[in-house]
Parts: C-alpha cells; structure tokens; sequence
C-alpha cells in the first residue's frame, strides 16, 4: 500500500503534497517519516513529521507539521477515520491548518475491515476485468487520465481457483500436423515460428469443452493467434 498525504496552506491559496504516496507494506512494522516540503508557491519551507505503525487492518499515524516561516500561523494537525474492503493501493488524504492552540499531535486513524470472501474463479476475475475495461471505455480520455495511478504502482494480487481440463497431447499434436503451418480458418501461413521454429498455431476446440465439447480431432480446429481470438472475442463469436 502507498500512503500520501496532502494539506491546504492557511490561507486556503493552494494545496501541496506532504507525504508523496509513501511506501507502506501491509503488514508493517512501526517506521518514523520525516520530510521537508515546500508550499505551492516554492516560497515558504515546512518541516513535517509522521509515525506510521501497523497493526492488523488498522494503520495509526501521529502527524504535525509546522511552517518555518510565521509560525503563529498554526500548525498541520488531521483527524480522519477510513473503512474499507480491503487495503488500498494508495490513498491522498486532505487535512487542513489548525490554530495553533491546538494539541501538537493528534491521531490519525485508519480502519481497513477485511471480510472473509470465498477464492473467485480465475474466468470471474477475467469477466470482471472485461466489464471494467468496457465501462472505462465509455469515459473520456481526460476522464480516464484522471484515474492513471501514480509511477511504480503495484497492483494487488488476489487468490484464484482455476478449473482446468486435462487436454490429450496426441490430439493436439495430429491436428498440428495436419494443418502443416497454415490457419484452418484462414488458410494463411502461421504468423511467426515459435522457440522451436516450428509454425505457431494454436488447436481450438470448435465445441469448448467447458460446454460439453469433446477432446477429440473431429472437435479441433489449428487456428493462427487472430483467428482464435476473433473466435473468442469477435462479435459474431
């Protein structure tokens, strides 16, 4: 998980990064950041501190940050309270200036509640990644700059179950042979050799087995990647 956080000058003018996207691995141990920031305005130096310690799905931080420049205008202090379904990649929080009255430091908590969720299926992994992309694509490029992660993002993993079925080799192999480089579909030469130099064809099932199709020659056909995936994917699939 990387952790940022991100604070409005007292004069409400403009905002500025306090933490860029820390790195913090989940679990972690208790570790001391300390780094210096400049306002937007490349005017005003700030000095800033934070603990960071885990525990669980709870992430603690004790924070302050004080100005060099005109002190009596206050210092950072933040109180915030997340939930959510798992721990995030990364996340901005907002905190403001505080009179300087106030208590140097206060507790910033974040609650992470994880609930036991059953291994999804690596197809549903695969549905929900096509519904996200076609959903995606329905938004502007701007609006989808917006949602960019940061450089050296990390995804999550998560945990699949895959079913698969036991393919005979010698199907494969005779169907490979009969095709003697070219598509069954297209009847083009195979686009490229593999690492054995030997045309790349790919043996489809014309009845996919997951429907009830058999693992036999008649039900094969030796495809070129292009023609395998239209069949898949295509419109008219």
């Amino acid at each position: 998980m990387k952790i940022g956080f991100r604070w409005l000058d007292g004069d409400l003018a403009g905002s500025v990064e306090l933490f860029e996207l820390a790195d913090l691995s989940w679990p972690a141990t208790d570790k001391t950041i300390s780094h210096s920031v400049r306002r937007t305005d490349e005017k005003s130096a700030s000095q800033a501190k934070c603990k960071v310690s885990v525990s669980g799905n709870v992430v603690e931080l004790d924070y302050a940050a004080f100005p060099k420049e005109n002190i009596a205008k206050g210092m950072l202090l933040g109180t915030t309270r997340l939930t959510t379904r798992s721990a995030p990649d990364f996340r901005i929080v907002t905190v403001e200036w505080k009179p300087q009255g106030s208590q140097v430091f206060e507790l910033e908590r974040f609650e992470f509640v994880v609930p036991r969720q059953r291994t999804a299926s690596f197809r549903e992994t695969e549905v929900r990644l096509e519904q996200e992309v076609e959903q995606a694509l329905k938004k502007s490029f701007s609006e989808l700059e917006q949602f960019l992660p940061p450089d050296g993002y990390l995804p999550p993993k998560i945990k699949v179950v895959r079913e698969a079925f036991v393919r005979n080799p010698y199907v494969i192999a005779v169907r490979l042979t009969l095709a003697k480089g070219k598509c069954d579909l297209c009847k083009q030469n195979a686009p490229f050799k593999n690492k054995e130099n030997k045309p790349y064809l790919e043996v489809h099932h014309i009845t996919h087995l997951a429907n009830g199709g058999s693992d036999t020659l008649a039900n094969t056909q030796a495809l070129c990647p292009n023609c395998h995936r239209k069949l898949h994917f295509g419109g008219d699939s």
